[in-house]
């Protein structure tokens, strides 16, 4: 589950 393609660091881990 990938929220904003990597913005901020609190998503990073989230980006593909």
């Amino acid at each position: 589950t990938h929220v904003m393609e990597g913005t901020s660091s609190k998503y990073r881990g989230n980006v593909k």
